[in-house]
């Protein structure tokens, strides 16, 4: 969720273990990792996740986590 953001309500209604991560409207609960830092739903970019600056693969990257 970090990259892609939240997933399409679809998906939140039909998970089973969506009450750990989403409250009963379906927003991301604020969860904090081992560092102590909180991670946000769309707060990062694929190309810099990955490293690396050719937009087409980046694309594809994206397109097959979609």
């Amino acid at each position: 969720m970090e990259i892609l953001g939240c997933p399409p309500d679809e998906v939140i209604n039909t998970a089973s273990r969506r009450r750990l991560f989403f409250d009963s409207k379906g927003t991301p609960r604020c969860i904090t990792n081992s560092k102590g830092r909180k991670r946000k739903p769309g707060s990062k970019d694929m190309a810099s996740v990955l490293r690396c600056n050719d937009k087409a693969f980046v694309d594809f990257v994206t397109q097959c986590f979609k």
